[in-house]
């Protein structure tokens, strides 16, 4: 039924575009082959080791994840751990799961969703069922691996969803067909060289480009007018914040713009924060060290256990830099 998902036995039309459209199959998820080959190598054996797969939010980890198991028939439950972050319901849930025998005779797997947000008392339980419980795959997903206990990292597979500047624009091509097709199924209006920036802007978020297209979509909004209402954090405040040496300034600017999309924002104060370096004999540095704080924070962004004192650390960075008046 064309447009349409089942879900618990019936088709349903009332769905985010998110959950709607995600990929049933690992060969249907939109990733590098290199990421994706791992997964299809998984399914070709036939088993699964524990997994820990990081990265980026709305780069597919969960999608993926169900995909798999989807593909090895295995019968999984998914546990979001940001909101069940207490050992008890982790311990409920790894018992309910192990305890009982598939009247199918499934193999059986645990999904925890952003399992960085558990509490060392539940990643210690994680730990000690990985050992207990033989017959069970747990799959971990996690924007932080470094939030995680170093003993289940060694009890891990580890799969980094980091995306390759090489691999960038092969991928972002395909969400782009992928997006076309779900406006068409959904009978939108489009111009598909807005759509393209849309994509180009908000990628490796596939969660993000799917929301904004639903949100502006069905009333037909996906053409020039969009892009405006579109733009990201104003990265001239923060600049104006770093001038005056204003810390408190700086953290607000940091807490209400923490949502946007890393490379984006990062690209976004290069872009400002350049054009107002101070550049003479007395300071040639001064645009090296520039592109040093930036690289420095950004290379971190993904494995740092704070973003807000991450992103501190680059202010610090950029106060001692001389910028124009």
């Amino acid at each position: 039924m064309k447009g349409y998902k089942m879900i618990d036995g019936e088709f349903r039309d009332d769905l985010s575009w998110v959950e709607k459209y995600r990929p049933d199959t690992v060969k249907d998820c939109i990733l590098p082959d290199r990421i994706k080959n791992t997964f299809l190598e998984f399914v070709k054996k036939g088993d699964i080791p524990n997994l820990m797969l990081s990265g980026p939010a709305g780069t597919g980890k969960t999608t993926i994840a169900r995909a798999l198991c989807n593909d090895m028939n295995y019968e999984y439950m998914l546990l979001n751990a940001s909101k069940e972050r207490g050992i008890d319901a982790i311990r409920n849930v790894i018992q309910q799961v192990s305890s009982t025998i598939s009247l199918e005779g499934k193999n059986k797997a645990i999904i925890l969703d952003e399992a960085d947000g558990l509490t060392i008392d539940a990643q210690a339980a994680i730990k000690a069922s990985f050992e207990e419980h033989k017959r069970v795959r747990f799959i971990l997903t996690c924007n932080t691996k470094n939030k995680l206990i170093k003993p289940i990292h060694s009890r891990s597979s580890i799969i980094d969803f980091k995306i390759l500047d090489s691999e960038r624009e092969d991928t972002m091509i395909k969400m782009l067909v992928k997006c076309i097709e779900i406006l068409k199924k959904e009978n939108c209006l489009f111009d598909q060289k807005v759509l393209g920036q849309i994509v180009k802007r908000y990628y490796p978020d596939n969660r993000k480009i799917l929301m904004v297209l639903q949100t502006h979509g069905p009333a037909g909004h996906i053409f020039e007018a969009l892009l405006d209402s579109l733009k990201g954090a104003d990265v001239t405040t923060l600049l104006a914040a770093v001038k005056d040496r204003d810390l408190g300034a700086c953290r607000s600017w940091i807490s209400n713009n923490k949502e946007e999309e890393p490379s984006i924002l990062f690209g976004d104060i290069y872009d400002t924060f350049s054009k107002q370096v101070v550049v003479s004999d007395s300071n040639p540095d001064n645009i090296l060290n520039l592109i040093g704080a930036i690289a420095e924070c950004n290379g971190r962004v993904w494995n740092c256990a704070n973003q807000e004192i991450n992103m501190m650390g680059l202010v610090a960075n950029l106060m001692k830099i001389e910028f124009k008046a």
